[in-house]
């Protein structure tokens, strides 16, 4: 009897042996192989504070477009997994492209440096949406690699403040040479990414009422156009009588993704104003006037 259960038991792990060799097979023959990318928050920025849609283009070494995808969120793209040849690859990731954003090609051309993003609406001052580039390297199809994306604001931020102003005075300040869109993928002269295009506009901060003698206005809009030397400041306070003073001011240059407070006395203010940049971080610069402030009229 016990040699009839062992002839039955060999018989029976016989029969399974192919079922078992064919199973590992197929799991080996559908394992993916590929590049998973995931994204990066620098310092101040966290998850939370990105918002979908998330978009990824991928381009090859000479700069064309391989994929673009569209995902609903961070995660939903670091579960993804991307079969690409070997090669040299440029990633492109962008969260929040809603309204009143744009992104296309400048020309219809499907490559890295003609990706461009926009606003609708100059002085619309969005909520931020982020992006980042990253470069990768597929050198064997057969592994699974990985890429992080380090991610930052696309816009600049301009706050402007004038203290000791009259009851009743209201603000209105614009930014006479933001550029009209910018370029993700494009390196500037520092070779980091994110170049503003050369021509300009102008953007709107909304407009500022004193409150117990403090104007304060701030709007999230694009950095200064490139190739401009500095960002104009046209200011107009219009007072509880109905008269206004126009002001002029030559700032720095705004950067993507840096904020900029310029902090300025009612009573020292003249028609054109030199603003110097101080309070220098990572993250902005603070903007005062500078001692050579002078009034063209004179």
């Amino acid at each position: 009897m016990k040699k009839t259960i062992r002839h039955c038991l060999y018989v029976s792990l016989l029969m399974l042996l192919p079922l078992w060799t064919a199973c590992d097979k197929d799991i080996h023959e559908n394992d993916r192989h590929g590049l998973a990318v995931g994204m990066e928050w620098i310092e101040g920025i966290e998850p939370t504070d990105i918002t979908s849609p998330v978009n990824l283009w991928i381009y090859d070494a000479e700069g064309h477009e391989v994929e673009a995808h569209e995902f609903s969120s961070p995660q939903e793209l670091a579960s993804g997994l991307f079969s690409l040849p070997e090669g040299d690859y440029t990633l492109v990731g962008v969260c929040g492209l809603t309204e009143p954003y744009r992104y296309d090609y400048e020309n219809g051309t499907r490559t890295a440096d003609m990706l461009r993003v926009s606003l609708a609406d100059p002085s619309a001052s969005p909520a931020h949406a982020v992006g980042g580039v990253a470069v990768a390297s597929v050198t064997d199809t057969r592994i699974n690699l990985r890429s992080v994306i380090r991610v930052a604001p696309l816009l600049a931020e301009l706050a402007v403040r004038i203290d000791g102003a009259p009851e009743g005075a209201s603000l209105a300040v614009t930014v006479r040479n933001a550029a009209t869109c910018l370029y993700p993928a494009r390196r500037g002269d520092d070779n980091s990414y994110v170049v503003p295009s050369a021509e300009k506009t102008d953007a709107l901060l909304p407009q500022a009422v004193a409150d117990r003698g403090t104007l304060s206005t701030d709007a999230r809009l694009m950095p200064t156009a490139q190739g401009e030397t500095c960002t104009m400041l046209y200011m107009v306070m219009t007072f509880a009588d109905g008269s206004r003073h126009e002001y002029t001011a030559e700032a720095p240059l705004m950067l993507a993704g840096k904020r900029y407070e310029l902090a300025l006395e009612y009573d020292r203010m003249q028609p054109y104003m030199y603003i110097t940049a101080t309070d220098i971080n990572p993250w902005g610069e603070g903007w005062i006037t500078s001692d050579d402030i002078f009034n063209p009229g004179i």
